[in-house]
């Protein structure tokens, strides 16, 4: 089968034009465009609506006061919290990844960390800290426009958060004193996940989803985080529209994935009823870069890892396939036991991803050669199979690093703490 992946790389352009923050104007336009593109396809589109919380940062700064060093570049944590119009200041301590071994238990003072603490070290350390000063993790990254998860500024308390480069996270070990100023505000607002389909001509309840998100992270383009992704479950949409597969597809761009899968924890929650006909999700996050390699994650049987690697050596590939989970949409679907399988485009420019970087400019047809290939032919002939060729199941060590991820890493659970 043949991917327009022309017409890819022209929508995953015109979509990281702009920001796509979560219920933002941008945000807003995207989901016109995306549906306008599925209804000329000739897709059945609904839109299903959700509500989600979001910040808007309006001002961080970080001042080292002793020595008196001055300003520090930064950017404000979203969720983390808000500190009074003076600011907070304390003692600056390094407590690496939130090890409870460098963390004092006395209070009022800053931690400086290599990396974001993880649920339960956020939580033991928002016991005692003021702030956090947290480290890109390499020498040539710009700052992270991210947040934690909402839920852990309502259960945990402020505990207003920066980051700062990988240099000047080195030079600040010699600093002893700093201060922390972080304004940001909360709000409700309303998004929505789009779902085309095109219904099964022999087994229409038999459902496999092909799905992304279109939103991006606070104030950047999100080229490759996720234009790229979307553009590619358009182009699919274009191609399957040709010819009525046996089974349903359903090809779902959801939103409010970089403030914690919130779309697809919706649709979940929503159409919890219809589960039972998933056979299958196929998740593309993270696409579009020209230079990099491609990558299939699989989370679920045995079988299905061994039949994506029967496909991609038959087409002749050189795509890294491993069984895993990774933190995108496709997990609010592992979670409730349905095979996932995951395509991405790693390395390249997506090292910039969630910053100001994650723009346009790398990105070219190329990048779906392969990808795009392998994910179309692996597509048609799932949907087109007369007996699918693996179980509905997730292995139980892949089961448990589900668990873990929304346990630990989220920290989140059905959308709740």
């Amino acid at each position: 089968m043949s991917l327009d992946i022309l017409y890819i790389a022209k929508t995953l352009k015109k979509l990281a034009s702009t920001s796509r923050f979560t219920g933002s104007t941008g945000e807003a336009k995207a989901k016109e465009f995306i549906v306008s593109q599925l209804e000329s396809f000739g897709l059945y589109v609904k839109l299903q609506p959700f509500q989600v919380d979001v910040y808007n940062i309006e001002k961080a700064r970080l001042e080292v006061l002793n020595p008196p060093l001055g300003v520090v570049a930064c950017h404000g944590i979203g969720f983390s919290g808000v500190t009074p119009d003076e600011g907070v200041e304390g003692d600056l301590i390094f407590i690496d990844r939130g090890d409870k071994l460098l963390v004092p238990t006395f209070k009022n003072w800053i931690g400086l960390a290599s990396s974001r603490p993880l649920h339960d070290d956020w939580k033991f350390i928002s016991r005692f800290a003021s702030g956090l000063v947290i480290a890109e993790d390499n020498p040539h990254r710009r700052l992270s426009h991210v947040s934690i998860p909402y839920e852990w500024y309502r259960k945990f308390g402020s505990l207003p958060s920066v980051y700062v480069s990988f240099e000047d996270a080195f030079k600040l070990l010699k600093a002893r004193r700093v201060k922390i100023l972080l304004k940001q505000k909360f709000s409700k607002v309303n998004s929505h996940n789009i779902i085309g389909v095109i219904e099964g001509s022999k087994y229409p309840d038999e459902i496999i989803m092909i799905t992304a998100h279109y939103d991006s992270v606070y104030n950047v383009k999100g080229a490759v985080d996720n234009a790229g992704g979307t553009a590619f479950v358009l182009a699919l949409a274009k191609l399957f529209s040709e010819k009525k597969p046996l089974r349903t597809l359903k090809f779902a761009l959801f939103s409010g994935e970089e403030l914690g899968l919130r779309g697809s924890l919706s649709y979940v929650e929503e159409f919890r009823s219809e589960l039972d006909k998933v056979r299958l999700v196929v998740n593309l996050d993270v696409h579009g870069t020209a230079f990099g390699s491609s990558n299939s994650i699989i989370t679920g049987p045995e079988k299905l890892k061994n039949y994506v690697e029967a496909l991609a050596d038959e087409i002749g590939t050189n795509i890294n396939i491993v069984e895993d989970i990774v933190g995108s949409d496709g997990i609010s679907f592992a979670k409730e036991g349905i095979p996932v399988v995951n395509f991405a485009r790693f390395g390249g420019s997506g090292v910039n991803m969630h910053t100001e970087l994650d723009d346009d400019r790398f990105v070219h047809e190329v990048a779906y050669l392969v990808l795009g290939r392998l994910v179309a032919e692996f597509l048609n002939r799932i949907a087109n199979s007369e007996k699918l060729p693996f179980a509905k199941e997730i292995p139980d060590k892949l089961k448990k690093k589900v668990d873990e991820y929304f346990k630990k890493r989220l920290g989140i659970f059905d959308g709740k703490e």
